[in-house]
């Protein structure tokens, strides 16, 4: 396994990686931890929520999404595609980990970490409880250990 230092963006930093498909190499990602907090706050336009093993084995999938955050210094919003408040909370981060305090808090990640494909294509990358395709609803019984991503760009 090789280092990620700030200055060596897009190099592979490890081999195998459970946040890839197929467990392959994950690059570095595109600013360091540190800058990652100040880089995610804005409005972040949701493209997807993406869950591991959904419906192929170690390989990421889920639907598209036009939701989006507000992220501050201390505090998210969570809306719908329409504009309507879903959820709110409050937030800190720190060496590329959010952590999160929503109100309501219901399928939304509690902690995750912060990694950029690019200048602002971002991953929220969490395990969250399994999500079964077929009846559309979080299998909330079993344990929450399953990777999964909200992936999109930074306003």
């Amino acid at each position: 396994m090789q280092s990620c230092t700030e200055n060596t963006k897009r190099t592979v930093c490890t081999e195998q990686s459970i946040w890839r498909d197929n467990d392959g190499a994950d690059s570095c990602s595109y600013y360091s931890t540190n800058e990652s907090c100040e880089k995610v706050l804005g409005k972040l336009m949701i493209r997807s929520r993406l869950h591991k093993d959904l419906l192929e084995n170690k390989i990421f999938e889920g639907g598209l999404s036009s939701r989006w955050l507000e992220i501050g210094k201390d505090s998210i919003h969570y809306f719908t595609p329409d504009g309507e408040l879903v959820d709110k909370g409050s937030c800190h981060c720190a060496n590329g980990i959010m952590k999160i305090d929503w109100k309501i808090g219901e399928n939304l990640p509690e902690e995750c970490e912060i990694y950029f494909n690019s200048a602002d294509f971002v991953e929220l990358r969490y395990y969250d409880h399994p999500f079964n395709f077929n009846v559309f609803e979080y299998e909330t019984e079993k344990k929450a250990d399953n990777p999964t991503k909200i992936i999109g760009t930074i306003e």
